[in-house]
Order: structure tokens, then sequence, then C-alpha cells
């Protein structure tokens, strides 16, 4: 596994952090991917936007989901996953949803739901200069962490 490349995706909080903590399974975006398999979620180190603190006050509110918004991580890697499937974004889709996934991401029609499973924590965490759309981290980082043997 040493050398190879893991793609990784950065996120803006409070979404990186519902997606480590298991309160979100779909991340949603504007474009499709074809790519499958196993995925890092990085925490953006831009913050700030007004409805991010929107949803953390839904996620709070109405589904006992308590972030503590000056702790989150920023500028580092939260987890590793598995992108299954990119699927577009449809009122069938919209349906089937529960309410707490409909706060955590847009689901517009001709948007795409990324499903991600299998999400593990990194612990430490590992600090990372992310990048725009899906972006390469080389495997050694995570092996020299221990996140990967």
């Amino acid at each position: 596994m040493e050398n190879q490349k893991i793609k990784a995706l950065s996120l803006w909080q409070p979404w990186a952090s519902l997606i480590t903590h298991g309160h979100k399974q779909y991340e949603t975006r504007s474009w499709f991917t074809d790519y499958r398999g196993t995925l890092l979620i990085h925490a953006a180190k831009r913050t700030g936007e007004q409805i991010q603190k929107d949803t953390a006050f839904i996620l709070q509110n109405k589904h006992n989901i308590r972030l503590d918004w000056g702790d989150l991580p920023l500028g580092q890697l939260v987890c590793i996953c598995d992108l299954v499937d990119c699927i577009p974004i449809t009122g069938d889709v919209r349906r089937r949803l529960s309410q707490q996934e409909k706060v955590c991401g847009d689901w517009s029609s001709g948007r795409w739901a990324w499903d991600l499973r299998n999400v593990r924590a990194i612990d430490p965490l590992i600090p990372l200069r992310g990048r725009q759309g899906l972006f390469n981290v080389d495997s050694s980082l995570l092996i020299n962490h221990n996140i990967l043997r």
C-alpha cells in the first residue's frame, strides 16, 4: 500500500465532523464522480458561514446532536470511509431520507448524493492542507500515523 494515492475530499465544518461521528451518511455535491473506493474526509480550514451555524442549531435543537463549534477540527484529516455510490438527487431519493439527513445537505434536484459507508475516525487527527475537488493523499502519510498498515 506504500506510495499509493488515496482520494480525499475537503468539507467545511460541521459537515466533516457529522460524517466522522455517524450523523451524516451522504455528502451532497453539485458534481458526479465515477470514483468508488477509499475516501479520506478532510476538515477544511475555512469556516464561519452562517448556513453552517444554522445547520448546527437545527441539529442541536431538533435532533439532539451537540456540536462544540469552537472545538471542531480544522485543516485536518478526520476520517476514512468507503465511497460506494454517487446517486442523482430526485424526489424519490428525498422522500426516503431521515429529517436529520435532510438538514445535513443540499438536496436540490440536479445534484448528487455521495453514499459514504464504513466510516472510521482518524485518531489522532492528521494536519493537512486541503484542496478543492477530489485530491490525492500519499498512503505513506497514513502508514506513518498507523491508519493503514
